[in-house]
Order: structure tokens, then C-alpha cells, then sequence
């Protein structure tokens, strides 16, 4: 499962989206100090049936944070 978090600069994670798979990409406008990153979650499982799966969100948002790293590189654009 993908889900974005939305998160401060020192990775602390404030809110998660929870993305279907086979979703369209997603985006969320953040506030001034934030970021939206799209990160996999495996482990995450979300049933829309049974409410309480949604506790699994609860505990990411308590025991994770991203990891940022500061590695870029640059790609060709695809015009096609």
C-alpha cells in the first residue's frame, strides 16, 4: 500500500492519505514547513469494512517517521 505523508522538515509525520492501489497519483496542498511524500507501506493493511484497521494508521503516525535523504539526480524528460 502507498500512502503520502504529510510531515515536517525533521521527517515527523502530522497526517497520512491512504491511497488504493491501482490509484491515479494523489496530492494534498501542505502548510508552510511541510511535505507530502508518497512512501510504500507494505505492512499498512486498510479494510474500508472494519473500522478498526484504521488503528494501524494511529500507530504509524506514533512509531514512524520518514526518512529523508538529501540524494537527487537528474533524469532526461520524457516528452512522450
Amino acid at each position: 500500500m502507498k500512502i503520502h505523508a504529510i510531515h515536517d522538515a525533521g521527517g515527523n509525520i502530522t497526517r497520512i492519505i491512504v491511497c488504493p492501489p491501482n490509484a491515479p497519483p494523489a496530492g494534498t496542498a501542505v502548510g508552510p514547513g511541510y511535505f507530502s511524500t508518497e512512501v510504500e507501506a507494505p505492512d499498512i493493511m486498510i479494510n474500508a469494512a472494519a473500522p478498526e484497521s484504521y488503528q494501524n494508521l494511529v500507530q504509524v503516525l506514533k512509531n514512524f517517521q520518514v526518512e529523508l535523504k538529501t540524494e537527487s539526480k537528474l533524469v532526461r524528460k520524457n516528452y512522450g
